[in-house]
């Protein structure tokens, strides 16, 4: 009775871990491509007063635990390059809000 009652233990104890690892896997996030990619420094998402950050790396960018809501996203361009902003890019809870490639102009 003891050995059956401490496997049930084992099986709930697993069970919960393994709910918890999936639901805060799962975030969204805003994320894309800027071509030519050494051309952006930092990439910017703001809604109101909330402002998140990333720093492309070889012209990828991911900004993550981002909130559900409407946001303008800026890309910081190293000059001779110029910045490119998007605005209204909707961010769905749990969703990866996809900007594709964004090409940077001189």
């Amino acid at each position: 009775m003891k050995l059956k009652l401490i496997f049930t233990w084992i099986a709930v104890t697993f069970g919960l871990l393994f709910f918890i690892s999936a639901v805060s896997i799962r975030s969204s996030a805003i994320k894309g491509t800027v071509s030519p990619a050494a051309a952006a420094s930092e990439v910017l998402a703001w809604s109101g007063a909330d402002t998140l950050r990333a720093s492309p790396v070889n012209g990828v960018f991911s900004i993550k635990n981002v909130k559900a809501g409407s946001y303008t996203v800026l890309i910081v361009a190293v000059p001779p390059y110029k910045n490119v902003e998007k605005a209204g890019v909707n961010v769905m809870e749990e969703e990866q809000t996809d900007l594709g490639e964004i090409k940077l102009t001189k």
